[in-house]
């Protein structure tokens, strides 16, 4: 008796199966490229997520850098505010103080005595005086200075006067000069806060 040889179906014929694909070998640069696009994907996400905070930390760096190069001039007013050979003006000098994270504007630091001659010179002082600290005032109508406290006397170049009673000027020394310029018809001063009660100019923070 024969046996009953029938051909069998392919795997492919085989009825409620899908077509099976052949596939080669991967290519190895489509590897590659899928790779670097899914390593740059997942930066992008890290650096969008990562920079505001960055930028928190950075800023106020880049912030102290700026205020520690600056030359410490500060624009005090119009040129157009003090009369050429007018009487000296007080004003007080108001600087931006900004420490890592936080700026004020505007904060006082201390007056000064400004006059403008008819040639469009300045004369500008502390008005700090250099005994014990009190404010200076101008005399109305005299080129000079009066301190209320201790009746401190100076001229109109800041050096000391003996007091009008004849007893000694108990300020150490004349009025602070401060450094002064003009630039774009604003003046500018250099306001520097000197130590009181010695004879020589102590600066001080």
């Amino acid at each position: 008796m024969s046996e009953d040889v029938r051909p069998q179906p392919d795997a492919e014929d085989a009825p409620g199966q899908p077509p099976q694909v052949a596939s080669g070998p991967e290519d190895p640069s489509k590897r590659k490229f899928i790779t670097m696009a899914t390593h740059a994907m997942g930066a992008c996400v890290t650096c969008a997520v990562a920079v505001p905070p960055l930028a928190v930390v950075i800023h106020p760096l880049l912030a102290s850098k700026d205020e520690t190069t600056s030359d410490g001039f500060v624009p005090v007013a119009s040129v157009n505010r003090f009369k050429a050979g007018g009487p000296f003006v007080r004003v007080v000098v108001k600087q931006d103080r900004s420490d890592a994270w936080l700026k004020t504007p505007g904060v006082p630091v201390g007056s000064i005595l400004v006059k403008r001659s008819k040639d469009d010179a300045f004369k500008v002082f502390s008005a700090k005086c250099p005994h014990l600290g009190c404010a200076v005032n101008p005399v109305p109508g005299e080129e000079r200075f009066m301190c209320p406290c201790h009746n401190s006397a100076f001229g109109a170049d800041g050096t000391k006067l003996d007091k009008e009673d004849g007893s000694t000027n108990p300020a150490p020394r004349g009025l602070d000069a401060l450094q002064h310029r003009v630039v774009g018809g604003v003046l500018q001063v250099q306001y520097v806060n000197y130590k009181t009660g010695t004879a020589d100019q102590v600066a001080i923070g």
